[in-house]
């Protein structure tokens, strides 16, 4: 989000406050007619929204969501919006009367904040506040949201993740004459990639340190993704409420493909790759 996105969105968001005020208190004065500025593609919170899949509504809801909180005007004008200003957080019932005022469709701006919608779902809002009705709850983005949003280098949030370097194809032991040509992964390792890029998470099953992980940041470092690598121990007992949205903003956040590892020496039985 450029200075010029921040400063269109905060702006309709302070129009919405104004009329919103003007009509509580009756003052004739001439209402504006809020619109969000047109959004473009090339922006950095354009790419996260399309990685997380967003639609159009679900987009304009993190666009000002992401303005509440890095802009001033915004920020206050959302907390005057909202039916207790002296809590933390943004709530629904101020995001609804915000795109609504910007002729938005208050339901549909609402069901956006459905825990099973992406933008709960997969992490790139969370309550700060629940219980209650949908109106009620107030929510913020997530720190590293924002920051991949504006374009900034985000950290690790979360889950605890870390990167995994990938090596040329060259300097891989893979005992199979025709497994890389050209620099190309050939057989069941282009099959590896191809699995990987459609969402269909892979099995991979071996000896310790033989390399499984490098492996994976090495071949997929082909298609330009990067890996972040997890110990299933470390998340094993965490509620999958939490997990899910934490992973899935791992990998929209960080643009990587995530490796879930030692998954067999947390139980007492190998898992199949089904389970």
């Amino acid at each position: 989000m450029t200075d010029a996105e921040l400063d269109g969105v905060a702006t309709a968001i302070v129009d919405v406050c104004a009329n919103v005020i003007a009509y509580e208190t009756g003052d004739d004065i001439e209402t504006r007619v809020p619109r969000l500025p047109p959004f473009d593609a090339a922006l950095p919170i354009a790419a996260l929204a399309a990685r997380a899949g967003l639609d159009d509504v679900e987009t304009d809801v993190l666009r000002v969501l992401v303005a509440a909180e890095l802009d001033r005007r915004a920020h206050r004008c959302m907390r005057r919006l909202a039916e207790d200003p002296t809590q933390p957080g943004i709530e629904v019932d101020a995001v609804v009367t915000a795109l609504e005022g910007m002729g938005g469709v208050a339901a549909r701006v609402l069901e956006t904040f459905d825990p099973e919608e992406r933008l709960i779902g997969r992490g790139l809002v969370e309550w700060t506040r629940t219980g209650g009705p949908l109106l009620t709850r107030r929510g913020t983005g997530v720190s590293n949201g924002v920051c991949r949003a504006r374009g900034a280098a985000p950290s690790s949030e979360g889950v605890p993740a870390t990167s995994k370097l990938a090596v040329t194809l060259g300097q891989l032991a893979l005992g199979d004459a025709d497994a890389i040509v050209g620099g190309v992964p050939q057989r069941r390792y282009a099959q590896l990639i191809g699995e990987v890029a459609s969402g269909r998470p892979p099995w991979l099953v071996g000896p310790p340190a033989i390399g499984k992980r490098t492996l994976v940041a090495s071949l997929v470092a082909t298609e330009g993704r990067s890996v972040r690598c997890i110990d299933y121990r470390q998340i094993a007992a965490r509620p999958l409420d939490e997990l899910v949205p934490a992973l899935w903003r791992e990998a929209l956040i960080h643009e990587a493909i995530l490796v879930i590892h030692d998954c067999d020496a947390a139980t007492d039985a190998p898992r199949s790759p089904s389970t």
